[in-house]
Formats: C-alpha cells, sequence, structure tokens
C-alpha cells in the first residue's frame, strides 16, 4: 500500500502558548488512510522540543532579559536616553535572533527533504498554515523537488482551503487539495499504488492520471493544473460522522489538548467578516453519539482536557453533548466558542439557556469565547451582519454567569471585539471605544481578545471592500496570502500592509486596535486569552484574575523573545492535568456551603 508522509507545517517561531496543542486534522486524516491499509507517517515539529531546538538559547535569554527591563522602565513611565538605547538593542537582538532561526529552519528542511528522497516517497502532504509557515512551506517543496523529483507535493489544510486556486498560482505545490483531504487523499494514494504495481510511477504519468479522474469526476476537492491552466474539480459532500477516529503517535512534548471538531460550518454564517459561509455551506453538526465516542476514545489513550473547534457551539447543542458526557460518566474539562442567543429576552429562554450551561458545567465545560465584535448595536447590524444585538450577549453572558453561581464551578469567559471596525458614516472611532468599554463592563469576561479588522478573501468585507472603506492594493493577494500578522507586535514592525482603511494606511488601524486594548486594560481584564489559554492556565494551576495576567505576562514575554523555559513548564503541568483527569471516574460535585455560594455569587459579579 501507498506510503506517505505528512508534514505539519510551522514558522519559526511560535505564536502562542498553545501551539503545541495535539495536531486532530492530520491525526484524523492518517486514522481514515490506514484504515485504507495505506502507510502513513506524521512529522509535527509543533512541539515543546522542537520550538526549543530552533531556538538560540543564549541569544533568546537575551532577549528577555532586556525585554523584561524595557517593560519594566515602560510600566514606570521612563523614556530617557538609557530606555531608547535598551529599545534599539532589544531590536537588535530580534534581528540577530530570526537570523539563527531561519538558518536552522532552512537546514531542518534541507534534511527533511533528503530523508523524503531516501524513502524514495511517491507522495509528501504538507498542512499550510498561514503566514510564514505558509512560506516554509513552499520553500520545503522547491527542496524536496531539488532532492526528490518524482515525489508530488500535496498541500492541504485551512489556508489552501481559503486560498484555493489563488494558492496554488503562488506556490510550487504538485497539487493543493482544498476542505476535507480523505477522500481525495485516498484517491491519490490508490493512484500511486497501481502505477507502482504496474511499474509506470513517475510524476509525470501520475499527474497525468489525476487530470484523467478529475476530469471524470473521480476525484473531488482538488486543485491541478492542466494544459498550464489551474483547474478546480467539484466539492466533496462533508465528511461529519463518518470522520475516523484520530491516530496519535505518543508524544510527550505535544500538551495533552485533543481538539473535537463537533460541526462543520457555523450556525449562523452570515457575518461579513467571516470565512465560514465561503468554507462550508450551511452548518452541519455531528451526531452527539459520534463526538462522545472521540472524547471517551482519547480519554483511553490519556486525554482528560478537549476544545469544541467546530464553530460556535450553540448552548441548546452543547447541553446535548454535555448530557451525553454526564450519561457515560465520563470526567473532563473543556472550552469552547459558544454563540450568543438570538431571543434570550423572549419568555423562559433565558431560563433555558441556564439550564443549558449547568448541564454542560457539571460535564465540564470550563472556558467559553464568545464573539461580541462591538458594544454598538448599528455597527453590529451594518457591517458586522452579527445577527445578534449587543444586549443578546450581555445576556448570554449573564445566563452563563447564574449557571456558574448554581452549579458552584467557575468558568471564563473570553469576549471577541474586531476593532477598529468600519464606521459608514454611523459613528466615529472614539464613539466605538466608549461603547465597547460600556460594553465590556456589562458583559464582565474574564478576558477580551481585540483583534483588528481584515477584508480576508471571499467575505463581503473583501468582496465589497469599498462600502465597508477598504481600499485593496492590486497585488492584495500576492502579499496577504504570506503575511505573517502577529497581534502582540508593535504597529511599526508590522510590514507594510496591502490595504487602506478608512483612506489611512493600516498602521493608523494598529494604533487604534492598540487604543483599545489600553482601555481594556485599564478596567483590570487581560487581553489576548480565549477559552483554550484559560483552559491551559487554569490547568497549569493559576487562580483568578491575577493568575490570568500572570500567564499572560509570562507566556506573551516566552514568545517575543524566543525563550520558550516557562511555557515548557507550564505544558508539562497541562499534560499532567489532562492525564489524570482521563485516569478519574466521574464525581458529582458536592453541594456548597453557605458561604462558598456566597463568594461564587461575589465573584460572578466581578467576571473573576
Amino acid at each position: 500500500m501507498a506510503k506517505i508522509w505528512f508534514f505539519n507545517s510551522i514558522s519559526k517561531r511560535r505564536r502562542s502558548a498553545s501551539d503545541t496543542f495535539l495536531e486532530n486534522g492530520l491525526a484524523v486524516l492518517r486514522g481514515h488512510l490506514e484504515s485504507k491499509g495505506h502507510q502513513i507517517k506524521v512529522i509535527d515539529w509543533a512541539t515543546e522540543l522542537q520550538y526549543r531546538k530552533l531556538s538560540p538559547n543564549s541569544l533568546a535569554r537575551l532577549n528577555r532579559a532586556i525585554l523584561k527591563k524595557l517593560i519594566a522602565w515602560k510600566a514606570a513611565g521612563r523614556n530617557d536616553l538609557a530606555c531608547r538605547l535598551l529599545f534599539k538593542l532589544s531590536l537588535k537582538t530580534q534581528q540577530a535572533e530570526d537570523k539563527a532561526l531561519a538558518a536552522r529552519m532552512n537546514k531542518n528542511l534541507r534534511t527533511l527533504a533528503r530523508e523524503v528522497a531516501k524513502a524514495k516517497l511517491p507522495l509528501f502532504g504538507i498542512k499550510v498554515w498561514y503566514g510564514e509557515a505558509f512560506e516554509w512551506a513552499e520553500r520545503l517543496c522547491k527542496m524536496i523537488h531539488q532532492e526528490s523529483p518524482q515525489t508530488i507535493v500535496i498541500a492541504g489544510g485551512h489556508h489552501p482551503t481559503l486560498y484555493e486556486d489563488e494558492l496554488a498560482k503562488r506556490s510550487s505545490f504538485d497539487l493543493v487539495v482544498k476542505g476535507q483531504g480523505e477522500h481525495p487523499m485516498e484517491v491519490l494514494a490508490e493512484l500511486s499504488d497501481q502505477l507502482q504495481a504496474d511499474g509506470n510511477f513517475s510524476k509525470a504519468a501520475f499527474l497525468a492520471q489525476v487530470v484523467e479522474l478529475a476530469q471524470a469526476d473521480q476525484i473531488r476537492n482538488l486543485i491541478y493544473w492542466h494544459q498550464d491552466q489551474i483547474k478546480t474539480s467539484k466539492d466533496y459532500p462533508r465528511i461529519v460522522d463518518d470522520s475516523h477516529l484520530p491516530v496519535y503517535d505518543p508524544d510527550p512534548n505535544k500538551i495533552g489538548v485533543h481538539v473535537v471538531v463537533e460541526g462543520l460550518g457555523c450556525p449562523w454564517g452570515k457575518c461579513n467578516f467571516c470565512v465560514h459561509k465561503n468554507i462550508y455551506d450551511g452548518f452541519k453538526a455531528r451526531s452527539v453519539d459520534r463526538i462522545v465516542d472521540e472524547i471517551e476514545y482519547m480519554r483511553k489513550q490519556g486525554v482528560g482536557l478537549f476544545r469544541l473547534a467546530g464553530s460556535d457551539t450553540t448552548p441548546h447543542f452543547g447541553r446535548k453533548i454535555g448530557q451525553a458526557i454526564l450519561d457515560r460518566n465520563l470526567t473532563i474539562e473543556f472550552g469552547m466558542g459558544s454563540r450568543a442567543v438570538a431571543g434570550i429576552h423572549k419568555a423562559g429562554v433565558f431560563e433555558k439557556v441556564v439550564e443549558a450551561y449547568k448541564v454542560m458545567i457539571r460535564a465540564g465545560l470550563r472556558s467559553v469565547f464568545m464573539g461580541g465584535e462591538c458594544g454598538d448595536a448599528k455597527i453590529n447590524d451594518a457591517v458586522m451582519n452579527k445577527g445578534l444585538h449587543p444586549d443578546e450577549v450581555v445576556e448570554t453572558a449573564r445566563a452563563l454567569r447564574e449557571a456558574q453561581r448554581q452549579c458552584g464551578q467557575h468558568v471564563d469567559l473570553g469576549l471577541a471585539l474586531i476593532f477598529p471596525a468600519p464606521t459608514m458614516g454611523l459613528t466615529t472611532h472614539e464613539e466605538l471605544i466608549e461603547a465597547n468599554v460600556a460594553f465590556i463592563k456589562r458583559v464582565h469576561p474574564n478576558a477580551v481578545m481585540v483583534t483588528p479588522p481584515g477584508p480576508f478573501r471571499k467575505t463581503a468585507w473583501n468582496t465589497e471592500a469599498d462600502k465597508f472603506s477598504f481600499e485593496l492594493a492590486p497585488d492584495f493577494i500576492d502579499r496577504i496570502i504570506g503575511y505573517e500578522y502577529v497581534l502582540y507586535k508593535p504597529a511599526f514592525l508590522w510590514d507594510e500592509m496591502p490595504v487602506r482603511f478608512e483612506g489611512q494606511n493600516y498602521t493608523r488601524v494598529l494604533d487604534l486596535c492598540n487604543q483599545m486594548r489600553n482601555q481594556v486594560e485599564k478596567l483590570g481584564v487581560p487581553t489576548d486569552l480565549s477559552d483554550e489559554h484559560f483552559l491551559m492556565l487554569r490547568a497549569a494551576g493559576y487562580q483568578g484574575q491575577a493568575g490570568a495576567q500572570e500567564f499572560k505576562k509570562t507566556t506573551m514575554l516566552d514568545v517575543v523573545s524566543g525563550d520558550y523555559r516557562n511555557i515548557a513548564k507550564i505544558a508539562q503541568k497541562v499534560s499532567q492535568h489532562s492525564r489524570n483527569l482521563a485516569r478519574r471516574n466521574n464525581e458529582q460535585p458536592r453541594n456548597k456551603t453557605k458561604h462558598e455560594r456566597s463568594i461564587l455569587e461575589k465573584a460572578s459579579l466581578q467576571g473573576t
């Protein structure tokens, strides 16, 4: 049977403390192909060990010390010559570190390309991520073409799914798979087997056969070249309940958190800024039994921490999942994205949402990430097309807090905002900041994620850019497809963006975004933490808002400096907590004392 290697592309620096979660997409694809008898190897460098190996430790530790001193001076209000000189030194050490990282990545990729050649692989797949990871994936593809000219290199993952033929035009991949890869990769593997059995395998023969299969509608979800033109085959129906259970290699350097895709698409699917509606036609939920089968299977592998990451899980659907977890007596903890409930003000709806969250909390819900987008109802309607009034977000958050109070179990709530938002003459950015601050005070989140607006491909903000005050450069796709956007970087360190917003350069957008973040921090609420980070930090023992702030400060300094020692310690604690959960039987929480209920009620009201 076909021998295929899959590579999980990475950037040379980690972007977040959660970068090393278990990689579910390739594990599910591997499970499917191995069930068909194929030999699959997954090469995943997104591990604690690999990031530490990549990092030039002496430079990273020096950089960390400089940054720590610089942050302390800035917090004290210093802006003297010594402070400015220290900042220049920080930039120099960052540049030196980037140069060393690039050299190590090049060396590692070249070694991998030679291993591919030595193994005489017919097929090599790359899961392609955005930004710098895409650039490194493209570089690996070229290296494999040099070292092993007969190997067919195939790109897949979210980035190819989003950019489709645009990615094919701007890369060297022989084939591009969009959407789910199980069926196209199965057909490609069988074709490889057939040609090798006949003694006729060559890249040219293989690709010629692929064209014939695509034109005969025998392979779908594929982007390929034919007569110097890019062609796209039809789409397969989505695999929802027939997806295979994931197959992982045991790796102590991966964080023991498994991502569960509980549905494909979005229950709303109409937001002007979101790509979901362009990837999936509507929302399809997996059966609850299949979801919990996967959770139970992963518990047997020693994993007790999970993230539901299909899209925005409604409380109604989440309740069904939670009840099934309780029915099977499984002890787990999980986080999820959850859409606020439209019409929650109607009679009886609030109480139903409270009950839904109570079931989920008893089943292990510990963190929720909720899209609020904007505190101004006019903007949420005309600009975001969110389908929710800010009051409905506030009431859904209140329902979560009430469920938390009744269960006696804290749940962290992260709120997502997009700022600045296109104003369309309806308001001003200053007024939006005021509306957002008032909104945050009403929601009482444990953290707020503030992201700048982006006219991503095929969203309304992109296809109707003029309407929403975006001006896209003629080479917008060329530049944005490999753009490395990292939210924690100061605005002046971002490469020039190929887009203007409301008549101004994008640096103005980043400045405004930072103004909003500063307002959030003044409220004593940490920024840039989502449900997955809360899942981690609580598992690692960080408590309260102070603990969340400390986690963010510690991990952000690690990420910026490239000195990942603290994140590695956190990762060990998280994985140990996950293993401990997997070993335990479900224990129903005891009734709290009056004093404990009082403390929890106060914490709920304060969002702590």
